[in-house]
């Protein structure tokens, strides 16, 4: 499913004037959004339960986007797999992002193989969460290939937690002035 050039849209979530009348997305492997001017948050809270065929999603000049998922304490709590197929994540020129999932999101993502980010001026690491710890891991075991390109601001895949990745085979790494050393040790580590 494409959706593009929205410009009113500000979240993809329930339809119509009762549960009836619902969105239902149950079927859809790959969703493309681009130029949704308004759009905050790609799912609500409602709408992503309802994604269980979704293997990629792509996001493209969609200025005000700050969040995939529209959060708040029920998803942290939650512990259903809510994108259990999902493969691909391609972010291009979003600038209001500063991430793109909670920490707590890592376990709904369990096929997650490609991550693709370019030009989202304000993506500081791609899963927001706070660790005093440095030696608590996070595992993305199927994470395969990363790609990060003219992110001024980004830190790391989730700052102050050490990535675990079985997997990885391709890290490209452009104009990311800040990035942590640890991801900078993963992309010099696979090139040799």
């Amino acid at each position: 499913m494409t959706l593009r050039g929205f410009s009113e849209l500000s979240l993809i979530s329930r339809v119509g004037p009762s549960p009836r009348h619902t969105l239902s997305l149950h079927c859809l492997q790959s969703l493309a959004v681009s130029n949704c001017k308004n759009l905050r948050s790609l799912f609500s809270m409602e709408i992503h339960r309802s994604l269980p065929e979704l293997t990629s999603f792509r996001v493209y000049n969609c200025d005000k986007l700050e969040q995939i998922i529209e959060e708040n304490e029920e998803l942290v709590s939650n512990t259903e797999v809510c994108f259990p197929k999902l493969t691909d994540i391609r972010i291009v020129n979003c600038k209001k992002m500063k991430s793109l999932f909670s920490v707590a999101m890592i376990r709904m993502l369990p096929k997650l193989s490609t991550l693709e980010i370019s030009e989202v001026t304000q993506l500081e690491e791609v899963f927001k969460g706070e660790n005093t710890i440095n030696d608590v891991e996070i595992g993305l075991v199927n994470l395969s290939s990363i790609q990060l390109h003219k992110l001024p601001r980004f830190v790391d895949i989730c700052k102050g937690f050490k990535l675990r990745t079985a997997k990885i085979k391709h890290v490209d790494i452009v104009e990311c002035p800040k990035i942590a050393p640890s991801l900078r040790d993963i992309q010099v580590n696979i090139s040799i």
